[in-house]
């Protein structure tokens, strides 16, 4: 296995170099997706001399991914997210009228809701109702 994953290793950097782009190695990191428990120390990974360190969670295009693919990391930022727009909006309701008020709800808070819900949205039914 550590052997193929240097091969990979090597084409990406490859493909990467080829391409014209440049791959930031000290943001690198590798996440395992299991069901299983698994040990920090599975297997070393290097590329091009350094070190990729394993996560157990990471974000890609704005969404929190763990390796257990449970979203709890995800909806817990979404929550607090959430509670410091709806807090804001408590302290202005007696200054903004209504029509506002929807506005910044739909602009700040629904909007994070609506983002990539349907990649998250299917976490088990505690962590979505933990939303509301």
């Amino acid at each position: 296995v550590n052997e193929k994953i240097l091969v990979l290793a090597n084409t990406l950097l490859e493909w990467v170099d080829s391409n014209g782009l440049a791959l930031n190695l000290k943001k690198t990191h590798y996440v395992i997706f299991s069901r299983q428990r698994l040990e920090n120390n599975v297997l070393s990974l290097n590329m091009a001399n350094t070190p990729i360190e394993r996560k157990t969670e990471a974000r890609f295009l704005g969404v929190i991914v763990d390796e257990k693919m449970t979203w709890k990391s995800h909806i817990t930022a979404i929550k607090t997210k959430m509670s410091r727009y709806i807090g804001i909006m408590y302290r202005l309701r007696g200054v903004l009228p209504i029509q506002a008020r929807k506005q910044i709800f739909h602009s700040f808070v629904q909007s994070h809701l609506n983002y990539c819900s349907l990649i998250w949205g299917f976490s088990c039914k505690s962590n979505i109702e933990s939303l509301f």
